[in-house]
């Protein structure tokens, strides 16, 4: 009678183990000790992240609102600022309703959603290496907060971290596309915020204001339309998570 598939001991490296499939040694290796079962720890071990989850959905959300405005208030902002220019005014001296969305963009929702979005992400990734002590995280936990942030890498890290939290506690164990189409969303959704920059950014040449503004225009509403997808492809990947783990920590 042979063993049971599970993680045993490698006869071939005492320092790791190796997965049995129940016939055969797999390619399958950990320098970790052997898994234990899921959810065994105290209930009280894990961090509560359901508030936090719900806070990073309603943040995305009001991302999505607020992009909706710039689209909108966008085009009587670029109006304003060829009106100051005819009248041979100062283009910087004009503030509109543009301005204003753009700036509680920028200097509240976007730290905010930060804040909230590290919290819940955070705990999650404590919670995923208790459930699953084998599994591979390829960064640190600290990344969790600096990865946004940090130049360069904030182009992958990010990715990588909330991929290896699902997949972690996947039951599975498998990763999804989902998390992918989020992240090249994400992505594009960062290069259309350059647009508040461009408008009304030209020199001393009204048709190069106007197809400065017109450019500022047509990236928030690209902006908006990617938004909306990344907002929705991000709830659904809080949502599977937060599944995932409350089914392992009820023992199902």
């Amino acid at each position: 009678m042979t063993a049971p598939a599970n993680w045993y001991p490698d006869p071939s490296a005492p320092h790791q183990v190796r997965y049995w499939d129940g016939a055969q040694w797999t390619q399958h290796v950990s320098v970790a000790p052997a898994p234990v079962p899921y959810a065994v720890r105290p209930r009280l071990f894990y961090a509560l992240t359901k508030s936090m989850a719900i806070a990073s959905i309603a943040m995305a959300g009001c991302v999505v609102l607020l992009q909706l405005l710039a689209a909108v208030f966008v085009w009587p902002g670029n109006r304003a600022v060829e009106d100051k220019f005819v009248a041979g005014g100062d283009i910087m001296d004009v503030l509109t309703t543009y301005d204003a969305v753009s700036a509680l963009k920028f200097l509240l929702l976007f730290p905010a959603a930060y804040i909230v979005t590290c919290m819940w992400l955070w705990g999650v990734r404590r919670n995923a290496e208790a459930l699953n002590p084998i599994a591979r995280h390829v960064r640190e936990r600290g990344w969790v907060w600096g990865s946004w942030v940090c130049p360069v890498v904030s182009l992958w890290f990010p990715f990588q971290i909330v991929r290896d939290v699902q997949a972690a506690t996947n039951p599975h164990g498998r990763r999804t596309a989902l998390i992918g189409w989020w992240w090249a969303a994400f992505l594009v959704l960062n290069l259309t915020l350059n647009a508040y920059s461009l408008r009304g950014s030209a020199g001393n040449d009204l048709a190069e204001i106007k197809a400065f503004d017109a450019i500022a225009g047509i990236g928030e509403v690209i902006g908006l339309l990617v938004s909306l997808a990344a907002g929705t492809l991000w709830a659904a990947i809080v949502l599977r998570i937060e599944r995932n783990q409350a089914a392992l920590l009820a023992g199902r």
